[in-house]
């Protein structure tokens, strides 16, 4: 949730078309659109021409924008991706958040796009480049931006977990968690609020305690949960995300960042409980794969998400029984400079197998000045860097 303190330094925008494809979802037909010279535009602030060559070169890098340098943009950022591959048609499905601006308090705000892809590399905007979901939605009116997207194929339907700012919440780190549901997976209707600041939630810290690096506190309580991230066990749905832990107490680590996971019920999420906690500050959790009774999942150590750790769960208890930690090769990212534009850092990944082999796909931005650009970038260890 860090980037979110980053938004009255940018007020940029965003989108585009081209030429349409097709993708069949169960029995559903979704039109898709690869960027092209076709320009779209929203009912947002076009500013596209006031960008300089630096900041059209940096977009296209990251393909925000069509090859044309005169068209409409995305967006000016992207980062949160969430990546499931879909068995039954044999294609990856992504969302992601994307910057977008809201004119009307000058305040950039985030809402969510969608990708397809036949093999992992090559992406496709799904809904005309559009978002998926945004504030302009009915429902999503009273937010100041959607985040934070996990989706999952459950049955016949596409669900969809995100994360919310209302206007009138005076913190930006207190949020609500919003379940979606779609049978196209871009129109997205039956939304209900799962968690709000105001809820009422009971966990599980005894984890907290197995990690000694921490100062820990005796009654840690629950702060929000953000940054999900999500599967079915037994017929049901479970989130994995950041659970940020407050506590009264002094001389100990206060607002630890952890993570922890509990099963959708009743419209509420129940049996929460820490999971794994490593010096009090990660994030971004990505499940990559379930089987023989084990969950998989990826996090990130905050500090430049230069550090996954891939976690084994035993599904039964929902005990981690190993970390293994993997540290990324940062240093061989290819293009550390485009213009007055220097690299800054990456965002935490979404995880997902392409061939056997585990990739990552980060939110990567540079800055100049008080400007903010990038988008989405992957990484694996036979490929390296590829955009």
């Amino acid at each position: 949730m860090k980037k979110f303190y980053l938004f009255a330094l940018l007020s940029l925008l965003t989108c585009c078309i081209g030429k349409k494809q097709k993708v069949q979802v169960e029995g559903e037909t979704m039109d898709t659109k690869t960027v092209s010279t076709q320009p779209f535009y929203f009912s947002y602030l076009n500013n596209f021409s006031s960008l300089n060559n630096a900041d059209k070169s940096l977009l296209k890098l990251f393909k925000n924008i069509p090859n044309q340098l005169d068209q409409t943009i995305l967006f000016t950022r992207a980062s949160e991706p969430d990546i499931k591959f879909i068995d039954e048609e044999n294609y990856y499905l992504m969302v992601f958040e994307g910057l977008i601006e809201n004119t009307s308090n000058h305040l950039s705000n985030w809402a969510i796009f969608s990708a397809s892809s036949p093999d992992g590399v090559s992406w496709e905007y799904l809904n005309e480049g559009r978002p998926i979901i945004s504030i302009k939605d009915s429902f999503f009116e009273k937010y100041l931006f959607v985040a934070e997207p996990a989706i999952l194929k459950l049955n016949d339907r596409f669900v969809l977990f995100t994360t919310a700012n209302q206007k009138n919440e005076k913190s930006i780190t207190s949020f609500d968690l919003i379940y979606s549901e779609s049978l196209d997976g871009v129109k997205w209707e039956n939304h209900q609020v799962v968690l709000d600041p105001t809820s009422r939630v009971d966990v599980d810290t005894r984890n907290v305690f197995k990690d000694n690096t921490i100062r820990h506190c005796s009654n840690y309580q629950y702060k929000s949960f953000s940054e999900p991230t999500a599967t079915t066990i037994e017929n049901r749905l479970y989130l994995i995300g950041e659970i940020e832990l407050i506590s009264q107490e002094t001389n100990c680590q206060n607002n630890l960042r952890v993570i922890g996971g509990g099963y959708l019920s009743n419209g509420s999420l129940n049996e929460l409980k820490v999971l794994y906690s490593h010096h009090g500050d990660i994030a971004g959790p990505s499940i990559y794969l379930q089987e023989n009774g084990f969950l998989y999942v990826s996090t990130s150590v905050t500090n430049g998400a230069s550090q996954i750790i891939n976690l084994e769960i035993l599904i039964e208890d929902m005990e981690v029984i190993e970390d293994e930690f993997t540290e990324l090769n940062f240093k061989s990212f290819p293009i550390k400079k485009i213009g007055d534009y220097s690299f800054v850092r990456f965002y935490e990944p979404a995880t997902f197998w392409i061939n056997g082999e585990l990739n990552y796909k980060f939110g990567c931005y540079y800055q100049y000045q008080n400007k903010l650009l990038g988008g989405l970038v992957s990484y694996s260890q036979s490929q390296g860097w590829f955009f």
